[in-house]
C-alpha cells in the first residue's frame, strides 16, 4: 500500500518521516527550488556528503528504501524552507 507525507522543511533542520512500510521504494517530491538531501538509512544527511541522496529542485527522485526490517525512515536537509512530499509504494 502506498503512504505519502506532506511537510515544510525548516532551514538547516534535519526532519525525520516514518513510513509504516519496508522494503518499499521511497520517491521524494521537492516542491522548491533548492536541493533537498536525504537518506533511507536512519543515517543524518549532510549536504553534499558520501552516500546521501540528492533531489535536485522542483523535482522528484525514487531510490530504494535502506532501513532493513522495520518501518522505512526519511530523513531529510534543506539549507532553506520549502516543502517537499515523501512517498514509499
Amino acid at each position: 500500500m502506498a503512504q505519502t507525507k506532506h511537510l515544510t522543511l525548516t532551514g538547516g533542520v534535519v526532519a525525520t518521516v516514518g513510513l509504516e512500510t519496508n522494503g518499499a521504494r521511497i520517491e521524494v517530491l521537492n516542491r522548491g527550488a533548492d536541493d533537498v538531501w536525504f537518506t533511507t538509512d536512519k543515517t543524518t544527511p549532510v549536504a553534499d556528503g558520501d552516500d546521501v541522496h540528492i533531489c535536485p529542485g522542483n523535482s522528484a527522485v525514487e531510490v530504494s528504501d535502506e532501513t532493513s526490517g522495520e518501518n522505512s525512515t526519511v530523513k531529510l536537509l534543506c539549507a532553506t524552507t520549502q516543502k517537499v512530499s515523501v512517498r514509499a509504494a
